[in-house]
């Protein structure tokens, strides 16, 4: 699905082939929904004029594209109907629309993003953050953030208890020590590469494949180690996120909150 800034006009052209209408199109309209199903906009008929035997286009104005109040994301559906020699002809076109900063530290992340590229940058072999796209990361790191909040953490120097990260205060986030926000930060995208697929190489230990073989070369696999195994089903996050936040874990006995 194609991700666009929020509250700027978008162009959509409709490509006839592209959706695999193949009979001629005698008349079209469409109407904007939100993700809730609200209409943003009622029905609107294309003008004659500008249907082609390939196609037409659609612009959903700055307006509809406006981010409803707190949000970063939101989804808009372009409903389109046409009438065909065959009859009426229904398609769906899905797009998302997005705040300049989608993610934001200490609010619905640990790091943002042009931060988080900087971090994998410097870490080799992301190899399923580096095969997505933009939007792809930011849903993963979203998705990563939710995760490793849910951990238990203490402040090894001052022995304390850190604050409950799934909910906490601009404040709070501000006064955590600086190197843990850090370690968060490449938690996060740790465990946001391991989303978007990791390393396959990980994947074939976990499934119990002992080797690899590519034409006449086989290539024999460190075996899984069952506490790599048990720490994602304690923790819910990665071996990789896991070893990172180590030093910030509650407890040899790990322990999530819900949420």
């Amino acid at each position: 699905m194609d991700a666009y800034p929020a509250g700027q006009d978008i162009f959509f052209a409709v490509d006839f082939a592209q959706l695999m209408i193949y009979d001629s199109v005698d008349s079209a309209s469409y109407r904007v929904l939100d993700q809730s199903g609200a209409e943003l906009l009622a029905e609107t008929l294309v003008d004659p004029a500008d249907l082609t035997a390939d196609g037409f286009s659609v612009t959903t104005t700055a307006s509809i594209n406006a981010l409803p109040a707190d949000a970063k994301r939101a989804l808009r559906m372009v409903e389109i109907k046409m009438r065909s020699t065959i009859g009426n002809i229904v398609r769906t076109i899905e797009y998302v629309i997005e705040a300049e900063h989608v993610l934001v530290a200490g609010e619905n992340s640990f790091v943002g993003y042009g931060d988080a590229v900087m971090i994998a940058y410097d870490i080799p072999a992301l190899e399923g953050w580096n095969n997505v796209d933009r939007s792809v990361r930011i849903s993963a790191l979203l998705f990563a953030k939710r995760m490793i909040a849910r951990v238990v953490f203490r402040d090894p120097v001052a022995r304390q208890p850190i604050p409950d990260l799934q909910g906490i205060s601009q404040t709070d986030w501000n006064a955590l020590p600086g190197d843990f926000k850090q370690t968060l930060a490449r938690a996060q995208v740790l465990e946001a590469n391991e989303v978007c697929g990791g390393d396959p190489v990980v994947d074939y230990r976990r499934r119990g494949i002992q080797s690899i073989t590519v034409g006449e070369a086989k290539n024999f696999l460190q075996s899984w180690k069952p506490s790599d195994e048990r720490t994602m089903q304690s923790l819910g996050i990665s071996p990789a996120a896991a070893r990172e936040l180590k030093p910030y874990l509650a407890s040899t006995t790990v322990r999530i909150r819900r949420g």
